[in-house]
């Protein structure tokens, strides 16, 4: 019986996937996977009960959420340097997710079957939350890039670096030769650029770090 929502999750986690890979940027995917199940749980409660191709197709379409966990979690651990600081972070996000989990059920009240709309609504309610965030989560991103840029001008560093922890080897290995070679025609020192890259610095410890979108 789960095989088709097994299948469709794993679909959905590889598109997911490619289009992070392929566009460099997590945020608007994330936003987009949102809008999914909350077009499918709000079709559910609004479908006829006696529309089972209907439901089916909605239950189908709000099953992108599967999507969704990979994603924030990668993503919250590409955003957090620092050995500690990424401990700490997926570990309050695996926490939260636990709560979430168990107070998830206690909005699908029996007195509500077949249709269930309250725990539809919360679920409604808390993707739109998340879609709102990841698009705010990108703008605020963006800006603190910017301010590590400003940094590592004001260190004698290159302000505009690309992130090489979401390039393929080919790609990083290509940009560490057009990034050394523009360093050496600056007269920038190439050492410093690398000298933190073993420390327990958090990301706003680390003038070299960048966000990823």
């Amino acid at each position: 019986m789960q095989i088709p929502t097994g299948v469709l999750g794993i679909c959905i986690l590889l598109v997911s996937i490619w289009l992070t890979n392929k566009y460099k940027l997590r945020f608007p995917v994330i936003a987009g996977i949102c809008l999914f199940p909350i077009a499918g749980a709000a079709a559910l409660t609004h479908v006829s009960r006696k529309n089972t191709g209907g439901l089916l197709a909605s239950y189908y379409v709000a099953y992108f959420f599967a999507g969704l966990q990979p994603l924030l979690f990668s993503w919250a651990n590409l955003n957090a340097a620092g050995s500690t600081k990424r401990v700490v972070t997926t570990a309050t996000m695996f926490v939260f997710q636990c709560a979430g989990n168990i107070a998830g059920p206690q909005f699908y009240f029996a007195r509500e079957a077949p249709v269930y709309r309250t725990g539809l609504y919360v679920d409604i309610g808390c993707w739109s939350v998340l879609c709102v965030l990841a698009l705010s989560m990108g703008a605020y991103l963006k800006y603190l890039n910017k301010k590590q840029a400003e940094r590592r001008i004001a260190l004698g560093l290159p302000g505009d670096l690309k992130d090489m922890s979401i390039m393929t080897t080919v790609e990083a290995e290509e940009y560490k030769r057009q990034l050394t070679a523009t360093m050496l025609a600056q007269g920038l020192d190439e050492a410093k650029l690398y000298e933190n890259a073993f420390d327990d610095m958090t990301d706003f410890e680390n003038p070299a770090f960048i966000y990823v979108l």
